[in-house]
């Protein structure tokens, strides 16, 4: 096998390859195997037809064809491994017309790794982040508390602004129903947010069994485009008012919670606000630090597939992030007003800066030689199944080999950022004021 290598710009490379009739030989017989296997041919059993007689059967040509795939995969590789050749994604092939002394011909190019040369790390300074939490802290955190804790009770009397509201609603427009636009025995708490605009001024003052029907107006972005700019009739009958009131902060609240008393519940509630800002504060120092590392290094041209590729998986974690919480993804490109395509060229400074984040950690692992044993992969897997136990199909996930290299390179990323952490300058945050 010939190979000639051509280096071109955005980190790419051009493999001119050349395979010699013996060397295609062993993929025309494969090839022969598997016509005669799929057109059975009188008097032979499947796969087993001579290669004379394949030829004759089904021409030179129909052979040559159904080889060159395989062939040129498989030459494809070799010549990757032959030129020692860091490839990123998959190659585009072109035919070329085969030399007097080569059977098959093609050229694969491809994307590479670009070249990088890291800085000194102890060059390096990055400010630490100051993690401060006082008591107000715990106060607004306690507050938070009692009101996921609300106290309700059934009152006779006209809604306030403060109460939870049952009611029956019916949306028409022109005299006939709205598909899904009738409710019952619907819950308002009246201090919230509510999707339908004006219904919430509406109820306030209303009374028990009493209806009341007004013309409501949808803002022209409203997230269903059927109801987008349209106004309705709608009828909202109050079924029951709740006086809701925040309990007070007392042992019972704390109990209620998991903790003997108050005092012990301010003390857990510090612990955690503490654990958290710590925990964003090192998520911060590290990003600060890869991006000054990313920064003073030296890097080649990015390959275009790189960038296209992260920015595909950003708006794939955004979709899955906006489907977690219950919405179309569709519905939210609407009421943003964008497309798919113009969130992906959104993303693209995003995607270009954790590429190079990417390179860098990759960079540094392979300088250092950081490496993950497979028991420390099997030892994080085990632990993502036991705290995933009741989901059979995100079990299924991890046992992929795919699943696995993500979490080797989990791994492997936490070691070298552990590693730059100790080798970077690092300036003490000032403390805060008083």
């Amino acid at each position: 096998m010939q190979v000639t290598t051509t280096t071109l710009p955005k980190s790419s490379v051009a493999l001119q390859i050349e395979l010699t009739a013996e060397e295609l030989q062993p993929y025309l017989t494969k090839a022969a195997e598997a016509l005669s296997r799929e057109h059975q041919v009188k008097g032979f059993r499947p796969g087993k037809l001579p290669y004379a007689l394949a030829v004759q059967r089904f021409g030179a040509e129909a052979l040559r064809h159904e080889a060159a795939d395989h062939a040129i995969r498989d030459a494809y590789v070799r010549a990757v491994r032959q030129e020692k050749l860091k490839t990123v994604g998959q190659p585009r092939i072109e035919l070329a017309e085969p030399t007097p002394n080569a059977s098959i011909a093609f050229t694969a190019t491809v994307a590479i790794l670009p070249t990088m040369e890291l800085p000194d790390f102890a060059s390096i300074v990055v400010d630490r982040r100051a993690v401060h939490i006082d008591a107000q802290d715990v106060d607004r955190a306690l507050e938070d508390l009692r009101k996921i804790q609300p106290i309700e009770a059934l009152v006779d009397r006209a809604a306030t602004a403060t109460d939870k509201v049952i009611v029956d609603i019916d949306l028409k427009k022109d005299a006939v129903p709205l598909e899904g636009g009738q409710a019952r025995g619907h819950q308002i708490y009246l201090t919230e947010s509510y999707y339908l605009p004006r219904v919430k001024e509406e109820v306030v003052g209303m009374t028990k069994g009493e209806t009341k029907t007004f013309p409501l107006a949808f803002p022209a972005d409203h997230f269903q485009k059927h109801l987008a700019g349209q106004t309705v009739d709608c009828a909202v009958t109050l079924r029951d008012v709740y006086a809701v009131e925040l309990p007070p902060l007392d042992d019972a609240l704390a109990q209620r919670l998991g903790q003997p008393t108050i005092a012990d519940l301010r003390t857990r509630i510090e612990h955690n606000l503490r654990e958290e800002a710590t925990h964003k504060a090192n998520d911060a120092e590290e990003i600060a630090m890869l991006d000054a590392i990313v920064a003073k290094a030296k890097i080649g041209d990015l390959p275009e597939i790189l960038i296209t590729g992260e920015a595909h998986r950003m708006v794939d974690e955004l979709a899955s992030s906006i489907a977690e919480r219950g919405l179309e993804f569709a519905t939210y490109l609407a009421k943003i007003q964008k497309t798919r395509d113009q969130l992906l060229i959104d993303f693209v400074p995003e995607a270009i800066r954790r590429v190079k984040v990417a390179l860098v950690t990759r960079a540094v692992a392979e300088q250092t030689t950081l490496t993950v044993a497979d028991a420390e992969v099997e030892a994080a897997i085990q632990q993502q199944l036991e705290r995933y136990a009741e989901t059979p199909e995100f079990h299924q996930r991890l046992q992929s080999e795919e699943a696995r290299d993500y979490v080797r390179m989990t791994l492997r990323n936490r070691k070298v950022i552990a590693h730059l952490r100790g080798l970077v300058q690092w300036k003490d945050a000032k403390p805060a004021a008083a």
